[in-house]
């Protein structure tokens, strides 16, 4: 549901062509968007998906998570549940080593909140153990002199709410934040411990409307509607730097040199913060331009994906304040717009990181935290800052918003090219495929694969098959070693009502677009060409996770051999399980070998 106004950039002061330029940029340098939202005066001036995710789709948020989680503490903090001083060790004694260091019982809530709790590396154990390997793990630091990104440290976070109400982050946030905020669609995941607490640092999902609501909330310092939900000073202490980034241990440059807060990111232009997930889940907010921009991605070219808005469309933003004093306001608008964008782009500078990512003095250190006003050329932070009704501050509508109103709904991932072979859909459709017990082959939820999918299991597949229609393939696969010689055939197609409960089924299209296809509660994405005479190639997506992958099927006369690659480009995939690969062999005709 939509609970921002649409209106056009120009309405509120920034110019289309910038934010026309800023998609264009992102297009040649081949990044993934999912999504973009951009809000400005607490309007939507742009939103749009890239087909075939959309606006119903919740989208992993990753380390977004780690902002709702700290939001969570604040709220804790500000009913007297708990408080950021209190000492991690009185929280969890029975998970303590023997003889506990003085570092680990300095350290307290607040220092997992700016990740300076004195681990020198993150503690590795996922397993049910995790918190008391948490506490195990050498605490080598004094607490709050040490900047080290740290999950499992903002994972505790979500086990003392736990510990302190019953409630998990999503559950507590519920009546507090979501509610007020028309927060519907949360999904968490949780951790194995045996208290199941719901993952803190990551393995939330959002949609993007939601995503910018929340980010909108944090641009306001906890207001909503007129009502102060969390206390300003909250904001203060969160969204400012409570610890210095640039040239830390973790060789963090750039836009991740700026400072981090309570679980949230500073930003280069003054002022400014973000909530920040892998792979590009950002939620960017910008108090002294009034403004949020709020993406989804699949890219690990975040700093490459920042110096494009920092390019194109922060420069496109009219700030009204520089309007007020540089413009005649009886001036024509367009006149008026030139003159303000002159301004603002002339006197437009980044805070830059010590000796461009050189190890500083207060590298990984603590700071004394310095909430910006936003005093600087940008304006004072504010509603002063910004009228919303100055008489000609907005900008005429221009031929680049029309360009920009129909570009955004025409965006789309590529589709794989449309590529037919009837010879070989025909003698393959006829064909069941099994697999070999001595080199087994993953399931389909994990040769499909999808980072952010933390709940992903491997079955046990023992069959493989292909239908060819006019314009799609379905792509079915069975598990279980399941008797298909029994399935009649004209029930083949997928909807056989007895033995087919584990029959799963992916509907991909040969029309250079994608398909859309449910199979067990989740929907799937998914397109397929030819690749050769003899290579069936195919693209799924599950459309709650962010990448999907992109799998080759070569038959070989009676063997059928998969490759899998993730459509994800990255070191590491978060929240994927490895692919298990055997080949397949040939029964004949629609027949099992397993009879």
């Amino acid at each position: 549901m939509e609970y921002f106004e649409r209106v056009t950039p120009e309405s509120v002061g920034i110019r289309s062509e910038g934010i026309l330029a800023f998609l264009d940029d992102i297009e040649r340098k081949g990044l993934e968007l999912h999504s973009l939202m951009i809000l400005r005066h607490g309007k939507c001036c742009t939103a749009g998906w890239w087909a075939p995710y959309g606006p119903d789709y919740p989208h992993p948020l990753f380390s977004f998570s780690k902002s709702l989680t700290a939001t969570a503490i604040g709220f804790a903090e500000q009913e007297g549940i708990l408080s950021l001083s209190e000492r991690l060790a009185d929280l969890f004694p029975e998970a303590l080593p023997n003889n506990p260091s003085d570092n680990l019982k300095e350290a307290t809530i607040h220092h997992l909140l700016c990740m300076s709790c004195g681990h020198e590396t993150e503690s590795p154990d996922r397993g049910p153990d995790w918190i008391r390997s948490f506490f195990s793990h050498p605490f080598l630091h004094k607490p709050g002199e040490f900047f080290r990104y740290n999950t499992v440290g903002t994972n505790l976070l979500a086990a003392i709410l736990k510990r302190k109400t019953g409630q998990d982050v999503t559950e507590f946030l519920q009546p507090r934040l979501f509610a007020p905020l028309g927060i519907s669609n949360i999904f968490s995941y949780h951790l194995p411990d045996p208290d199941s607490v719901g993952m803190g640092g990551s393995g939330m999902k959002l949609t993007t409307e939601d995503m910018a609501r929340f980010a909108y909330f944090m641009l306001q310092k906890g207001k909503w509607e007129g009502q102060q939900l969390l206390n300003e000073s909250w904001f203060e202490r969160a969204a400012s730097r409570q610890m210095e980034t640039a040239g830390d241990s973790e060789g963090h440059v750039k836009e991740w040199a700026n400072g981090y807060g309570y679980q949230c990111w500073m930003c280069s232009l003054p002022g400014s913060f973000r909530a920040d997930g892998a792979y590009g889940q950002f939620g960017f907010a910008y108090p002294t331009l009034d403004m949020c921009v709020i993406t989804t991605a699949a890219t690990e070219q975040t700093q490459s994906m920042v110096d494009s808005m920092m390019e194109h469309l922060i420069p496109a933003v009219i700030n009204n304040a520089v309007l007020s004093k540089t413009a005649d306001r009886s001036a024509d608008p367009e006149t008026l717009a030139r003159t303000a964008f002159s301004e603002t782009s002339d006197r437009f500078t980044l805070s830059k990181s010590p000796n461009e990512g050189a190890r500083s003095e207060t590298a990984g250190k603590a700071v004394k935290p310095e909430f910006s006003s936003g005093a600087s050329e940008f304006g004072t932070f504010g509603e002063t800052a910004f009228s919303r009704t100055l008489s000609g501050t907005a900008l005429r509508d221009t031929v680049h918003t029309a360009a920009l109103q129909s570009l955004l709904k025409r965006l789309h991932l590529p589709a794989l090219s449309s590529s037919r072979n009837p010879e070989m859909e025909r003698k393959i459709s006829s064909v069941v495929w099994t697999t070999d017990i001595d080199s087994p082959c993953s399931s389909m939820e994990v040769l499909i694969g999808g980072a952010g999918l933390y709940d992903t299991q491997d079955g046990k597949l023992s069959d493989m098959s292909f239908v060819f229609h006019e314009n799609t393939v379905d792509w079915i696969c069975y598990e279980d070693a399941m008797e298909i010689n029994a399935v009649p055939q004209d029930h083949f197609d997928g909807s056989c009502p007895n033995k087919c409960s584990a029959q799963k089924k992916v509907t991909a299209s040969l029309e250079n677009t994608f398909t859309l296809s449910e199979c067990q509660g989740r929907t799937y994405a998914a397109s397929a060409r030819w690749r050769s005479w003899s290579a069936l190639e195919l693209e799924v997506r599950p459309l709650d996770s962010l990448s999907g992958a992109r799998l080759i099927f070569r038959f070989n006369e009676d063997t059928l051999t998969i490759e899998a690659d993730d459509t994800l480009v990255a070191a590491n995939l978060l929240g994927t399980l490895p692919r298990k690969l055997g080949p397949l062999y040939s029964c004949g005709q629609r027949t099992s070998c397993r009879a």
